[in-house]
């Protein structure tokens, strides 16, 4: 997940301060995210940011 939002924040034109305040996420945050700090940030964070960069999740469990 955490790359997935990488990759697509990424293709973003713009600073990661701007592209960052763009979508309303703190730029430390964003930082996190692009540099795949996974200790520093929670699934439910991760989850709103891809709210706020307009994508779903969809998750979907199998068996073992």
């Amino acid at each position: 997940l955490m790359q997935q939002i990488a990759s697509i924040v990424e293709t973003a034109r713009g600073t990661q301060a701007e592209v960052a305040h763009r979508y309303g996420i703190a730029q430390p945050r964003m930082n996190d995210v692009l540099h795949g700090l996974v200790s520093r940030i929670s699934l439910d964070a991760l989850v709103n940011i891809v709210t706020a960069i307009s994508r779903r999740v969809h998750v979907e469990l199998e068996p073992a």
